[in-house]
């Protein structure tokens, strides 16, 4: 695990829908965990950006952009890590939409 990183990441391969205050953008999620995720967007998105990141059928994390490489991006998430813990232990146990 990256010593960076306070949460191993569980790593993944489906659509999202990708929010902010001026833009909504499908992207793939490539990794998450309780902390945050990595996803794949069309195009290059903004450090600090805050954005709301939609998993179909599961619900919304809020989360602000905090790196970027191309068109690949790490989002921490803002919510309480319970919360995320319970959506993530849902993902595992019923599988993406």
């Amino acid at each position: 695990m990256n010593k960076q990183r306070k949460y191993a990441r569980e790593k993944y391969s489906f659509s999202v829908d990708l929010i902010s205050e001026n833009f909504t953008e499908n992207c793939q999620l490539i990794d998450i965990s309780v902390g945050g995720c990595k996803v794949r967007a069309s195009h290059k998105i903004d450090k600090g950006i805050p954005v709301k990141l939609i998993i179909k059928k599961f619900g919304q994390l809020e989360g602000k952009i905090i790196w970027n490489s191309h068109r690949n991006m790490g989002i921490r998430f803002s919510d309480d890590p319970n919360s995320v813990g319970e959506l993530l232990i849902a993902l595992a146990t019923y599988g993406p939409a």
